[in-house]
């Protein structure tokens, strides 16, 4: 039953330039099971990456095995790093921007056979098809809007320049 779900964060659905979006909130495990089921005849994987911290790692814990539960099969990458803000992410961002070959550009831990690889968020957005890509506020900071700005638009536009398919949606953590 979804009402005992252990995932509850939330989603807004990003549909319009930043912060002039819509506020769709859904509950997190009723948004991707209601997605799930109208795609079940979808035979390539739903692509899904999140650019945040752990409330975006936990918020996927069980979405694997939410989709096989609805006969989707899922492919889930992280660009998250632990305790960031959106101030952060967009930091490496220009530090990637400014010298590509600069750790500081490049903090994501690329998944893979164990080998220690790291990459930009741009080469996150570009290695994949994306479907869904989500951004997050550190939760300390989620309750301000004015901490998302100018952040978040610096975030969208690169999802917007990489990835120009992907939805993005803006995951709530409160």
């Amino acid at each position: 039953m979804l009402g005992r779900c252990p995932v509850i964060p939330y989603f807004v659905n990003m549909t319009t330039s930043c912060f002039g979006f819509r506020p769709q909130c859904f509950r997190f495990a009723v948004f991707w099971l209601s997605l799930l089921g109208a795609i079940t005849a979808v035979a390539a994987p739903l692509k899904v990456l999140t650019v945040g911290n752990s409330f975006a790692d936990n918020s996927i814990r069980f979405l694997d095995e939410l989709a096989e539960s609805q006969g989707v099969e899922m492919h889930i990458a992280r660009a998250n790093l632990g305790g960031s803000d959106m101030e952060r992410h967009a930091r490496h961002l220009q530090a990637f921007a400014h010298d590509p070959e600069h750790p500081e550009g490049r903090p994501y831990a690329v998944p893979g056979d164990g080998t220690p690889s790291h990459r930009s968020l741009a080469e996150a957005l570009a290695s994949e098809r994306w479907d869904y890509v989500t951004i997050q506020q550190v939760s300390r900071r989620s309750f301000d809007p004015a901490s998302y700005e100018p952040f978040a638009a610096s975030l969208i536009e690169t999802i917007r320049q990489q990835a120009p398919q992907a939805e993005i949606l803006v995951h709530q953590t409160w």
